[in-house]
């Protein structure tokens, strides 16, 4: 996976490929979960059911993408 830039004052992006790190606890998280999750210490939150993101502290994560096969 690599590192992507992004500016989350105009949002977080989703896709099958995102994840967002979080760099307090060092979970990984799909951008596009199955079902709602957050890391361990909570910064990242993904709700599936209304397609969103809430995060704590935006210093804190990293964008990652999924090398494509």
């Amino acid at each position: 996976m690599r590192s992507v830039r992004f500016d989350p004052q105009k949002g977080y992006p989703v896709g099958p490929q995102l994840y967002y790190r979080c760099k307090t606890c060092d979970v990984v998280l799909p951008s596009q979960p199955p079902d709602g999750m957050s890391c361990k210490c909570g910064n990242i939150f993904i709700d599936s059911d209304y397609a969103r993101i809430a995060v704590s502290r935006d210093n804190d994560i990293e964008l990652l993408e999924a090398d494509a096969i």
